[in-house]
């Protein structure tokens, strides 16, 4: 057979079409649904974690600095009880956190404590803490003992909604404490008690029964004393403290001008020494109707109800009074009606108008109009030293945050300045800090010559407040120092510097 009759063209098969495109897609669409879900996840995750509904990143950390401060106390301190204003609440689920020994904890907090108290225990007593939250919230509370063990709290046993926590064995060491909000991301604020007493949220200081009908001038004052002498400043001196009792004045004094209800312990006590024309007790209250009686050295009754200023606030006037100690109870007109104030004792004709009918601590306010309680100088000029020094004491009965002069502006005060400067320099930055003698944690709240208020609670890494002002203008500053509780005073040095010195660094 002849080749040519078996040639011919050759086409192959074409080769199967490749199916490796469905592949990556199929693929592609996996990876974007684990990304997307990964994404949704982290989102969701961190969300949950922010609002502290994560019960494995839930956490309260006790190493944090408080939100309101810290106390020390020793067993058998007076005045019992220690009394603080304190703040909480946060998105921290109290039900989702991990506290050990704890359960049951109920509320919202923040993971930073609102409050500390470094405690020497050595008393078979049962320390108590609780809260009376301002606006009759529901708040709750939980401390950590210095052993690492946890209580909480919703409602006192004695009633009412307010937490309150026994701590039966009263440990050396620190406790941290949290206030707690029964609604989620609600800021909750309360006078915090810690008491070796009976005390309650029911059962506060001036209310408790006392017993035998009689005035006890030599007994301890419920809150406390004050060593005072002629010249004192800041004048006037203030105590805040709770009226009313079980005793019917006008039975127990002898003399039948003396009306109202108090406890057989004065509500306070002053030590007098030196010589002025005139001592003046007055207590200022917006929630009730009350008088005063007062005991002098030479035990004279001197007792008031009305100021005869206007309204109803009492005031007793000591001409020339002698050394010795003045015991002061401030009574309740109507029986169980115990309305917390301040008192006031001062040499000058303050009287109760000048607070407008208000207790101490809640809208007084800040009067830069009125005279500096350690006087004033001039800061910057040819004469003036680069740093100011100047001895004094802090706190007040104002309570800062109530003149909503911003966040940072926190802690007691007088209503008058404690001291005013000139400011007639033309510096890069002006200074001013206060540093406590004990260590105490103090605020500072400055009215600057723009008008624009200043504060701050803590220097970064110090407990010791700092205003820094760059390029300040020339005029007046008006300067107040801060303490933590109306009752508290603290003794210091204030600095107003040019230099670079700070708390860490005095000049």
């Amino acid at each position: 057979m002849e080749p040519s009759q078996f040639s011919s063209t050759f086409t192959p098969p074409p080769p199967p079409k490749s199916n490796a495109w469905i592949w990556w897609l199929v693929g592609g669409l996996i990876v974007l649904c684990l990304l997307v879900t990964c994404c949704g996840a982290l989102g969701g995750g961190y969300y949950l974690y922010t609002q502290g509904k994560l019960p494995f990143f839930s956490r309260l950390d006790p190493q944090a600095s408080p939100l309101s401060g810290s106390t020390s106390l020793v067993t058998g301190f007076t005045p019992d009880p220690f009394t603080a204003h304190i703040y909480g609440g946060g998105s921290q689920d109290g039900l989702s956190l991990n506290l050990q020994n704890a359960t049951d904890c109920a509320g919202f907090y923040a993971m930073e404590p609102s409050y500390a108290l470094d405690w020497v225990g050595g008393t078979s007593f049962t320390l108590r803490m609780f809260a009376v939250e301002d606006s009759g919230m529901d708040a709750t509370m939980i401390v950590r003992d210095p052993d690492g063990n946890y209580y909480c709290n919703d409602d006192a046993s004695d009633g009412g909604i307010d937490p309150m926590i026994d701590l039966p064995v009263s440990l050396t060491g620190r406790y941290v404490i949290w206030l707690g909000s029964y609604a989620q991301n609600t800021s909750v604020s309360a006078t915090f008690y810690i008491t070796e007493l009976d005390y309650s949220p029911t059962n506060l200081p001036g209310s408790a029964p006392s017993g035998d009908g009689s005035l006890d001038p030599t007994a301890y004052p419920l809150y406390g004393n004050a060593y005072l002498n002629s010249g004192f400043i800041p004048d006037p001196y203030t105590a805040g403290l709770y009226a009313g009792g079980e005793v019917d004045a006008y039975y127990a004094v002898p003399t039948s001008s003396c009306n109202g209800y108090a406890t057989v312990e004065p509500s306070f006590q002053v030590e007098w020494s030196g010589s002025s024309t005139q001592l003046r007790f007055f207590f200022v209250s917006p929630d009730g109707d009350t008088t005063m009686i007062v005991s002098d050295p030479n035990g004279n009754w001197s007792c008031n109800d009305d100021s005869g200023y206007g309204g109803l606030d009492p005031m007793v006037d000591i001409y020339d009074p002698v050394p010795g100690t003045y015991s002061i109870w401030v009574a309740s007109y109507a029986y169980g009606n115990d309305p917390y104030g301040t008192l006031y004792v001062t040499e000058t004709d303050l009287n109760p108008t000048a607070y407008n009918g208000q207790a101490g601590g809640s809208t007084a306010g800040l009067d830069y109009s009125l005279a500096a309680n350690y006087g004033e100088t001039t800061i910057g000029d040819t004469t003036a030293p680069e740093t100011y020094e100047l001895q004094m004491a802090s706190g007040g009965s104002v309570y800062v945050p109530d003149q909503e002069l911003g966040m940072e502006c926190l802690g007691y005060v007088t209503s008058a300045p404690d001291f005013q400067i000139n400011y007639e320099g033309d510096a890069a930055t002006l200074r001013i800090f206060f540093v406590s003698n004990d260590g105490t944690d103090t605020t500072l709240v400055v009215n600057s010559a723009t008008g624009v208020w200043l504060c701050n609670d803590d220097a970064p890494g110090y407990r010791h407040p700092m205003v820094e002002i760059p390029s300040p203008v020339t005029g007046v500053y008006d300067i107040w120092v801060g303490t933590y509780g109306s009752t508290n005073t603290t003794q210091g040095t204030l600095y107003i510097t040019e230099g670079n010195y700070g708390p860490g660094n005095l000049p």
